[in-house]
């Protein structure tokens, strides 16, 4: 049921962003509305959804620029990465792709 109801909230907030451009407006705001969906570990719960933290701030540059740009077909990104700036894009890039350092960081102090 928890993933149900984040699957919903993630539902309405592609249908927030789809309508409202200035839920994104502000670069500080991105990796929370992000987080929405993938989380902030970027590693979501959500069936079929990819952990994007395993990505390098690279990739995932050029992945949203893809999807920015409607060269992913019939993605879920397409409206929420349309929005997107530059900057914007880099944060969220940069923070995720992070995200799965310090995880590793992590991992290897615990043994």
């Amino acid at each position: 049921m928890k993933n149900f109801n984040r699957i919903k909230r993630c539902g309405l907030f592609l249908l927030v962003m789809a309508g409202v451009s200035s839920v994104c407006a502000e670069p500080g705001n991105t990796v929370k509305a992000c987080a929405e969906c993938h989380g902030l570990e970027g590693r979501t719960q959500i069936p079929g959804w990819p952990p994007i933290s395993d990505y390098s701030q690279a990739e995932l540059e050029s992945k949203l620029k893809a999807y920015r740009q409607g060269l992913v077909p019939e993605s879920r990104m397409d409206s929420v990465a349309h929005q997107l700036s530059d900057e914007q894009i880099r944060e969220v890039s940069e923070y995720f792709s992070s995200q799965h350092l310090a995880e590793s960081q992590k991992s290897a102090g615990d043994e």
